[in-house]
C-alpha cells in the first residue's frame, strides 16, 4: 500500500470520529471526498485544487476528474460548515483546552478582491481556523460588530469553563470588542495606537506620552482608555529594542 492511501485510511478513520456514517450513501461520498482533499492538502502542502489532486488518491481516475469531484464538494450546500467542520473544530477545542486556549483574530487580504476576517485556534505554532467572515472589498478594517458577531459564533461550541486567551493587533482594540471577551471571562492582550487616551484618575494622556525607553516597560494598573474611559485594563508601553550580537 503506498503512502498516500495509508495516510487517506488514516485520515478517514479520524473523520468518522466525529461524523460516523451509516453504509453507503451521500454522507459516505462527501466524506471520502473530505478524507481525499485533506490527504491532498497534507501530501502537497498546499490548497490548489490541482495541486491538491496531484497528491491525492485517485483511484484510477484523471487529475482534471478529481479537480472536478472536489470543486462539486467545496459549491455543495450540504457539506456547509456546521456539518463538515465544526464537529471537527470541537473536536479540537476539547482537546486543546486541557491547556489555555489561545485564540488569534486577524484580518487580510484574499484572492478575487476580497478581504477575510478569521478567527484562529494556536496549535504547535500554527493557527487553525475556526471562524471566518468574507466579503468583497479592498484590505481593511472590519467594523467592530463584525469582531463581536465572529467571537460570538465561536464561544457556544468552547468547552466550559475553559480558560480562553484572546489576541489580536491593533484592529482589534475597539472598547465593545473588549468588553465582550471581559463579559465571557477571557484573558485578551491587543495592541492599540499610540494616540489612544489612557485614563488613571482624573489625569489622562496618549499612550505616546509614557515615555517608555528602550528595553523597557511602563504598566499603568487599573487604567482606562479612550474618551469612553471604558476599564478597567492593565495598560502597557512596551518598547523591544533590536536585538544586537555581542561582539
Amino acid at each position: 500500500m503506498s503512502d498516500t492511501y495509508r495516510r487517506y485510511r488514516a485520515i478517514k478513520q479520524s473523520l468518522l470520529q466525529a461524523l460516523p456514517t451509516h453504509g453507503r450513501g451521500h454522507r459516505e461520498k462527501h466524506l471520502n471526498t473530505l478524507a481525499a482533499l485533506i490527504c491532498g492538502i497534507v501530501a502537497a502542502q498546499h490548497s490548489q485544487l490541482p495541486k491538491i489532486a496531484s497528491k491525492a488518491p485517485s483511484q484510477g481516475a484523471k487529475a482534471t476528474s478529481r479537480i472536478k469531484q472536489f470543486h462539486r464538494w467545496i459549491e455543495n450546500k450540504q457539506c456547509s460548515y456546521a456539518t463538515y467542520l465544526l464537529p471537527f473544530a470541537q473536536l479540537v477545542l476539547a482537546t486543546l483546552a486541557r491547556q489555555p486556549l489561545v485564540l488569534i483574530m486577524d484580518g487580510s487580504a484574499i484572492g478575487r478582491g476580497c478581504v477575510t476576517l478569521m478567527l484562529s485556534v494556536v496549535y504547535d505554532g500554527r493557527a487553525l481556523p475556526l471562524a471566518w467572515l468574507v466579503v468583497t472589498g479592498a484590505k481593511g478594517h472590519f467594523p467592530q460588530t463584525s469582531h463581536c458577531a465572529l467571537v460570538a459564533q465561536i464561544k457556544p461550541y468552547l468547552p466550559p469553563n475553559a480558560p480562553v486567551i484572546f489576541l489580536g493587533d491593533g484592529e482589534f482594540d475597539g472598547t465593545e470588542l473588549q468588553a465582550k471577551l471581559a463579559g465571557y471571562g477571557w484573558q485578551y492582550v491587543c495592541r492599540t495606537a499610540g494616540n489612544i487616551l489612557i485614563w488613571a484618575g482624573p489625569a489622562h494622556i496618549p499612550f505616546t506620552a509614557l515615555s517608555v525607553q528602550p528595553d523597557q516597560i511602563v504598566m499603568v494598573a487599573d487604567a482606562q482608555v479612550t474618551q469612553t474611559r471604558y476599564g478597567p485594563v492593565l495598560a502597557l508601553a512596551v518598547w523591544e529594542a533590536a536585538y544586537q550580537a555581542p561582539l
